[in-house]
Order: structure tokens, then C-alpha cells, then sequence
């Protein structure tokens, strides 16, 4: 089976695990994901797309809001979105006074308008779901842009993961015990699984993850459907050239077509696109 299922493919996904693991306890597992690191996370980025102030930017699957606050702390528009009522909770108490706004909304199902001058998808937000919603997901996004307007995708690198999997952690956080267990499946589609096991005085509750390993050439048709051109390969957050068996992360930059192109678009191919970040 094929990554490039198209815009209008049935929607398959089975597994609703992203509806249960990004409440409280999701707080307490990633509370050393803050804004100190969205900032590092974003910074070269920033300065190398050189969007002017005022810009209008989606920030699409937020989480929390920390690249949102940082977004907006540097001019832009934004508008966050997300599933996770507990999430958006705590990104609208952060960002009081700063010109953010907050929806809940699944990404398949995307709709807070268009013409925006750049829309972010970040920290491995990307891959939760079958192989058609996941497609669905970023068509949406990329409507939501304006002709011309700038995609980023912050993603895992897979053969990266697989190479540095680290399959059991345990630590502990405000006195609750935090155990990890990592595993990859390769059928039917490759994916890197994650059980979480929380406990604490209130007693032990379970979550997982559960992405989807796209490789380069499957990450270059699913934009190529979505009518993104892919101008930028970066492979971490210092904005290096991206390599596939080295690099710790993939960060796609891309632009939308021109609103007459076909959703398949032309040319998308995995070395489309500078490797660099010195390119055009």
C-alpha cells in the first residue's frame, strides 16, 4: 500500500489512542517540552523563513500552545488548533495579552479559514492516523494557506529512530513514576509505538502513542497530493542539511501551488527542494 491515497480518500482510521493521551497526565510526561525549547525549536527557523510581523499564521495541532506563544511573541497573527480540551486549556492561560486565539478542531476536519502567510505543524504532530486521514490532514492544512504560502512540518526522522529506539526508560516526576516502553511495527505499516504507564498516589493509568514512519519519498508524494511544493530538507533545528540515516529529525519546508494546480501537483519527488538552507 502506498502513502499517496489523495485528498479524497476514505477515511480508515481504527485506533482513537490520540483522544485519551493528551489530557493531564500528558502535562506531567512532556513537562520538559516548554517554551524555553519551543524557542530554541523555532528560532534559526524563524529567522531563516523571515515571515514580516503581522503575518497571519496557523499553528496546527498545538498542544499547549508553546510555539504559539512564541509565534505570537514575534508579531505574527496566530491561531492555534487543537483536539484536547485539557491542552487548549493551559495554551489560553499562557497566552494572555498576545495576539493568539485558540480553537478546538481535529485536523482532519480542519476549517478556521484561508489565506494564511504560513501554517506550522510541529514536535511530530503529524502521522496519528491511518494513511488516508493522515493524507486528509494535510490537505487541510494546506488549503488553509494562501497561494504561495510557506508549510513547515516538524517531524521524527525514521531511520533515525530506528536506529537510536531506546525501548524501556523509567523516571519520575512530582513523585509519580513515568515508564516508557518503545517499540516499531513494520505491518501493516511501519509505525513507532509507545505505552505509557503513570503511577501516583491516585493509582496507575495507561496511555500510548502510535506514529506512522514515513520515509522521505512517502512524506514528498503526501505534500505532492496536498499541492505542496517542497523547497527545504532540514534535518534538526540548527537548520542542517538533512540526511536520512544521521539526521535527528525531518523538517520539511514547502509552499502551496497556485490555486489552479492539481492536487497532485508536479514534481514533488523526494530531492525536490534545497537540502540545505541555503537554497532558493
Amino acid at each position: 500500500m502506498r502513502a499517496e491515497s489523495g485528498c479524497h480518500a476514505a477515511a480508515s482510521t481504527r485506533d482513537n489512542w490520540y483522544e485519551t493521551s493528551f489530557r493531564e497526565d500528558y502535562l506531567l510526561v512532556y513537562r520538559h517540552r516548554d517554551e524555553a525549547a519551543a524557542e530554541r525549536e523555532l528560532g534559526a527557523l524563524l529567522d531563516f523563513l523571515g515571515l514580516p510581523p503581522g503575518s497571519r499564521v496557523l499553528d496546527a495541532c498545538c498542544g499547549t500552545g508553546r510555539h504559539s506563544v512564541v509565534l505570537a511573541r514575534r508579531g505574527y497573527c496566530v491561531v492555534g488548533v487543537d483536539l484536547s480540551e485539557v491542552l487548549l486549556t493551559r495554551a489560553q492561560a499562557k497566552s494572555s495579552g498576545l495576539p493568539v486565539r485558540f480553537v478546538r478542531q481535529d485536523v482532519r476536519k480542519l476549517d478556521v479559514g484561508g489565506d494564511y502567510d504560513a501554517v506550522f505543524n510541529l514536535f511530530t504532530s503529524f502521522g496519528y492516523f491511518s494513511d488516508a486521514d493522515n493524507q486528509r490532514a494535510l490537505c487541510r492544512m494546506a488549503r488553509a494557506l494562501r497561494p504561495g504560502g510557506i508549510f513547515v512540518l516538524d517531524y521524527l526522522n525514521p531511520a533515525y529512530v530506528r536506529n537510536t529506539l531506546v525501548p524501556h526508560s523509567v523516571r519520575t516526576v512530582d513523585g509519580a513514576r513515568i515508564e516508557e516502553t518503545r517499540t516499531i511495527v513494520d505491518t501493516p505499516m511501519p509505525r513507532v509505538e509507545k505505552a505509557i504507564v503513570v503511577t501516583d498516589s491516585r493509582g496507575t493509568r495507561t496511555y500510548r502513542e502510535s506514529v506512522r514512519l514515513y520515509t522521505p519519498e512517502e512524506m514528498a508524494r503526501l505534500f505532492q497530493n496536498a499541492g505542496l511544493r517542497i523547497r527545504h530538507w532540514f534535518g534538526d533545528y540548527t537548520l542542517a542539511p538533512y540526511e536520512e540515516a544521521a539526521s535527528p529529525r525531518m523538517i520539511v519546508v514547502a509552499e502551496r501551488m497556485g490555486s489552479g494546480a492539481p492536487a497532485g501537483g508536479s514534481g514533488a519527488g523526494r530531492d525536490e527542494g534545497d537540502r540545505g538552507g541555503n537554497g532558493s
